[in-house]
Order: C-alpha cells, then structure tokens, then sequence
C-alpha cells in the first residue's frame, strides 16, 4: 500500500467519524428541541349571567392543540382557533354561581394546560327590585349568596358574602 491510498484511508475514516458526529449530534438536538415545545393558556374567564361568547389565549410553539371542557359542563362549549380557544357560555338562570374547567391539550407532545370558566349567577337585588311603592305585603325577597372566594383546600368558601360584595367578611379585600 502506498503513501497516497494510506492517506486517503484515513481521510475516508476521517470523514465517517465527522459524518457520525454530525449525524448523531442533529438526532441528539432533534430531541432536546421536542423538550421545548409549550401550550400555555393566559387567562381564566370570568363573565355574568348572560349568554357571551370569548377568546381564551393560547401560547404554543405547536401547529396543532385540542380542548374540551372536563366533567359535565354542558353550559360551555369551545372550539380551536389558531392560537385563540372560543368559549360560548350559555346564560345561567340560576342565582348560583357555576364553574367549568377546560383542558387544552396535545396528546403527541403530552403537553396539558387547563383554563376556569366561571359565570356569575343571576343577581336578585335584596328589596325584589320593585323600586319602592306601597308595597303592602310582608313578603321580602331576599337572596344570601354565597362568598365567591376559594379556601386552601380549594373548595369553595360556605359562607354568605357580605353585603354589595361577592366575599364574606373574611375574605373581603
């Protein structure tokens, strides 16, 4: 063997070795970037009574995410939208304040994000809302409407809000 096929036989395991490098490096970088990828939700939504229909925000390096509201919420609906999440929440006839959480997810990635969807119950004034008058009978209306605030197990708090707020006097701001 000469000089020459000698040093092309170690150029040509040269450029393997490099090729090897280079080709298990980009697998290597392929899998940090699938670490990287986000779905992240901005905001809850917090509405009235009333029929509405919103956008929830989604930050995301994906092209693709689902959502569906978890447990029976059949008060809200939601549809995908680019990088939005529309919620349509229907009008709450109760006096009782209700709560949806919806999960927004990519089952490829494992990736999971869930948003709260709370809509204020209807709002009874305490005097029936007749506005004054002669009014004549003693029937009052009156409504006691739970505090809106959460405790730290997470559950809702049982007492009454204090008057013209949604919080008890505990939880008062």
């Amino acid at each position: 063997m000469n000089i020459t096929n000698l040093k092309q036989n170690i150029m040509k395991k040269i450029l393997i070795a490099i090729a090897s490098l280079i080709i298990s490096g980009c697998s290597d970088y392929d899998n940090v970037g699938e670490e990287y990828n986000m779905l992240m939700v901005c905001n809850d939504v917090r509405v009235t009574s009333h029929q509405i229909t919103t956008d929830v925000g989604v930050i995301t390096t994906l092209d693709h995410f689902d959502v569906k509201p978890i447990g029976y919420c059949d008060w809200v609906s939601c549809a995908r939208d680019y990088s939005y999440v529309d919620v349509r929440v229907a009008e709450n006839k109760s006096t009782e304040d209700r709560e949806c959480f919806v999960e927004v997810y990519n089952d490829r990635y494992n990736l999971r994000d869930t948003f709260l969807v709370h809509q204020s119950g209807v709002f009874v004034p305490s005097n029936g809302g007749n506005g004054g008058g002669s009014g004549g009978g003693s029937v009052t209306n009156t409504t006691k409407r739970r505090c809106a605030a959460r405790t730290k197990k997470g559950t809702r708090c049982k007492r009454t809000a204090a008057k013209g707020s949604i919080y008890c006097w505990q939880h008062k701001k």
